[in-house]
């Protein structure tokens, strides 16, 4: 069974927010905020839909970067999903995202259409400062640099699965998903010494 698939409705056939945490189906209450952006002249909506409070929201265009603070209640469950139009910021061939929680890169989910990015993510409530980063694929710690940091956190989670306490998805970046092997090794060292530029 896929829980992430699983959808709840009310009696009038709406749908009830809820995410999955733990393998369990959990009803949420999100908020959502659509941020105007204007670059250019051209507005954009990146939207925010979370359980915690959103504020001092930016984003800088030309570093590509994302910024807000989240803040919520210690007993209710942190999740956030981001979504961001393509005509915003384009990834091109060898570019991600990163997400930076108190400056510490975290795993995060990512899904696309033909016009936005969503990426999604879990967390600790508290008061927390999030970044979110156009980087290079490989860039684990989001310092924007593909180093040798970085291939030793794919070494030091070196043939780890999910249930081994060295896993880290964050070194998981090719298939067979699931699994650090030589394949997310040789991801990360093919773009060794690279640095991420502005377009």
């Amino acid at each position: 069974l896929n829980l992430t698939d699983v959808k709840l409705s009310n009696s009038e056939a709406e749908p009830i927010p809820r995410t999955v945490l733990n393998g369990s189906v959990t009803v949420v209450e999100f908020e959502r905020i659509d941020h105007l952006v204007i670059v250019d002249g051209i507005e954009y909506y990146i939207t925010t839909m979370s359980t915690s409070e959103v504020t001092n929201f930016s984003y800088d265009h030309p570093q590509r970067t994302i910024s807000f603070d989240i803040e919520g209640a210690p007993d209710v469950p942190g999740v956030l999903n981001i979504t961001v139009p393509k005509a915003l910021i384009t990834l091109p061939q060898g570019d991600t995202f990163i997400v930076l929680f108190d400056d510490e890169a975290i795993p995060h989910t990512r899904t696309e259409n033909a016009t936005h990015y969503l990426l999604s993510f879990t967390y600790s409530h508290s008061s927390h400062t999030i970044q979110v980063k156009q980087t290079l694929i490989g860039d684990l710690n989001g310092d924007r640099t593909v180093s040798m940091i970085d291939i030793v956190t794919v070494n030091l989670a070196y043939d780890a699965t999910p249930t081994d306490p060295r896993w880290n998805p964050l070194a998981d970046l090719a298939s067979p998903w699931g699994k650090i092997d030589i394949f997310d090794f040789v991801k990360v060292s093919f773009r060794y010494g690279r640095t991420w530029t502005p377009p």
